[in-house]
């Protein structure tokens, strides 16, 4: 009886140690840097809250690691005021006395675009109407991004440059006749690009004409460096559009007609045919991480079809 008390007392000290320990190593575990749902996430370009049903995929789900990285902003050193101060500096540009936040010359002009919270620089030089030669066109973009935005880790997405005529109209063109061309740059986060919020294009769009000049750039005043904090397991393209029909996504552009972007409060179906992974910097928590971007067709309650590109997180989100 007295043997049998030793080893009831024995299995429970050790059960109680198992335990402890399992306790001690989980306060010591570092913990996944929680997602919350921010407006990022319920709301869409123009602020309504999305309330999207019927939501469907049908297309190639990309190949997607079984984690990715959770990163988030540190200061930098280069600051829009810098970026500003040194275009007027080295273009001899001098504030207009008839409209606000505009300077120039005969040559070349700096506005700040408070509604869209960004910079374009330019020439008011014409296009020249010749071809350009796309490999010179791309060194002198990255020089110039490079000398005007030092500190910051820009990369040139070379997928999306585009191409354009010297018509006023900028219509695209081939790569043999295009006397301008776009080059997009942003950060990345592994091989990800990443995105700002609920922006469709890249933070910083430089544009180059045949003699090789800036024609323009476009850039925000949210100029970040990113620093990664955190791992995080992913989700399915499945798992994300059961998300998106829950309600945790946000359509980030729409077109149901020329010009007209349709009321998307509140989507009833919707097919989507194409995806592509991207990393989004929600300011609002100021966290960057992964999201599918979806591309295709959805309709309203008033059963109007639009285009239109859905974003949702491709990691899992607390509520």
């Amino acid at each position: 009886m007295q043997k049998q008390k030793k080893i009831l007392t024995y299995a429970f000290l050790f059960v109680a140690f198992v335990i402890i320990i399992a306790n001690i190593i989980n306060i010591l575990k570092p913990k996944q840097t929680p997602v919350i749902k921010t407006d990022l996430l319920s709301t869409g370009y123009d602020g309504t809250k999305n309330k999207l049903s019927g939501i469907s995929f049908k297309g190639d789900a990309p190949s997607i690691p079984k984690t990715l990285s959770i990163a988030t902003t540190q200061p930098t050193q280069t600051i829009h005021q810098y970026i500003r101060d040194e275009l007027i500096k080295k273009y001899s540009l001098e504030k207009s006395l008839k409209l606000e936040d505009f300077w120039d010359t005969d040559k070349h002009y700096l506005h700040y675009d408070s509604y869209a919270s960004s910079y374009m620089f330019g020439s008011n030089s014409p296009i020249p109407k010749k071809f350009l030669e796309l490999n010179v066109a791309k060194t002198t973009a990255v020089d110039f991004i490079t000398n005007t935005f030092p500190n910051l880790k820009l990369h040139l997405i070379e997928k999306d440059v585009d191409f354009f005529t010297a018509d006023v109209s900028g219509e695209k063109a081939s790569k043999d006749n295009a006397s301008v061309v776009s080059f997009p740059f942003t950060y990345k986060v592994g091989n990800y690009p990443v995105f700002i919020d609920k922006k469709v294009s890249y933070p910083i769009t430089l544009w180059i004409n045949a003699d090789l000049k800036i024609q323009k750039v476009v850039f925000p005043i949210t100029l970040i460096d990113l620093k990664i904090i955190d791992q995080a397991n992913t989700i399915s393209t499945k798992q994300a559009i059961k998300n998106i029909n829950d309600d945790v996504g946000s359509i980030i552009s729409s077109e149901a007609d020329f010009l007209d972007p349709g009321d998307i409060s509140e989507i009833v179906s919707g097919n989507l045919t194409s995806v592509q992974v991207e990393y989004r910097l929600d300011k609002e928590v100021n966290l960057a991480y992964p999201f599918y971007r979806f591309f295709g067709t959805i309709t309203n309650k008033d059963n109007i079809p639009m285009k239109a590109e859905i974003i949702t997180p491709a990691i899992e989100v607390m509520e």
